[in-house]
């Protein structure tokens, strides 16, 4: 990923219909495994509509948000809610956490961040006593 990015540096991103409903739900699948031996249910709301977007930048954020709240939930769940072009991913912990277990903060959100404010999108991250929720607004484009 920080290849992708070095090398688009100053490029325009071509941009297609997505149908974020299957991205999501491919990333998902994909990054099951995560979550697969742990006490952890993960929920999806989507809906089916396509918005014109950078697809290989699109998967790349939002690879690292479902991948973020997977790491990050040790036993509770992870909600991703899908309405047009705002996706919003949340997981919650039901038990302690303890200081060696932190909430999903690191080099995933950090690249995330930089991605997102590359392409003006709206990006808002609410920590929680017991997990994190991260809007992204994908219907703002540059």
């Amino acid at each position: 990923k920080l290849l992708w990015i070095q090398r688009e540096e100053g490029r325009e991103t071509e941009k297609y219909p997505i149908n974020l409903c299957s991205l999501i739900q491919h990333i998902c699948e994909d990054l099951r495994y995560i979550v697969a031996s742990r006490d952890v249910s993960v929920k999806l709301d989507v809906d089916v509509d396509s918005i014109v977007l950078p697809e290989t930048l699109c998967s790349i954020v939002i690879s690292n948000l479902i991948r973020n709240a997977f790491q990050h939930t040790h036993h509770g769940s992870v909600d991703i809610l899908q309405k047009g072009g705002i996706v919003i991913i949340s997981n919650i912990n039901t038990h302690k956490i303890t200081p060696k277990q932190d909430l999903g903060f690191g080099l995933g959100l950090l690249l995330t961040e930089q991605l997102v404010a590359r392409y003006g999108w709206g990006y808002d991250v609410e920590k929680r006593s017991n997990g994190i929720c991260v809007t992204l607004d994908l219907s703002k484009i540059n």
